[in-house]
């Protein structure tokens, strides 16, 4: 992995994920993506388990670094979702593989473990490693960027389990 730039941390209202449960229907909004539909009460398994996910997610601190806990959680969660090979490599980056049937080329998705400072924690109106939801709303620091559709990443790719296998290899890797 090479050596990340800086990035200034951002304000509070940008790392509030929204969790609703109506069809899931995904709309990025300005400060997030929305989740359309319902209340989390009636939310699908593989939907409240990615919820659970990204909460167990925000509440474990990555600053770039130090995201070894961070990429330990995630190898762990990949492994207990079935996928058939998991792997942290000699730079702390996860590797996860769903096998396909060798008939079409391998599928990545992408994506980075560590996140920006909160700054000010007084200025975030809930704590910002909480992972708190309130009012369908998932808050925390990274809960928009990066770790919500890392969470939707790791889970939705083992549905592949299911049923039959993919054409192809699907990966998804955490940097």
């Amino acid at each position: 992995r090479s050596q990340k730039p800086s990035r200034e941390a951002r304000s509070p209202g940008q790392d509030a994920a929204v969790a609703s449960n109506r069809p899931t229907t995904f709309r990025r909004s300005g400060r997030g993506l929305t989740l359309l539909g319902g209340t989390l009460p009636s939310m699908s398994g593989d939907l409240q388990h990615c919820v659970d996910l990204l909460q167990q997610m925000i509440r474990t601190l990555s600053l770039p670094g130090h995201e070894g806990e961070l990429a330990s959680l995630v190898a762990n969660e990949m492994r207990d979702l079935g996928y058939d090979e998991v792997r942290i490599d000699e730079v702390g980056n996860v590797l996860g593989r769903i096998e396909g049937r060798g008939q079409a080329p391998d599928l990545m998705f992408n994506t980075h473990l560590d996140h920006v400072d909160v700054g000010d924690p007084a200025g975030w109106p809930h704590p910002p490693f909480g992972g708190e939801i309130h009012d369908d709303k998932v808050w925390g620091r990274g809960a928009v960027d990066i770790k919500g559709p890392m969470a939707a990443q790791v889970v939705g790719v083992a549905r592949l389990l299911r049923g039959e296998r993919p054409p192809g290899d699907v990966w998804v890797t955490a940097v």
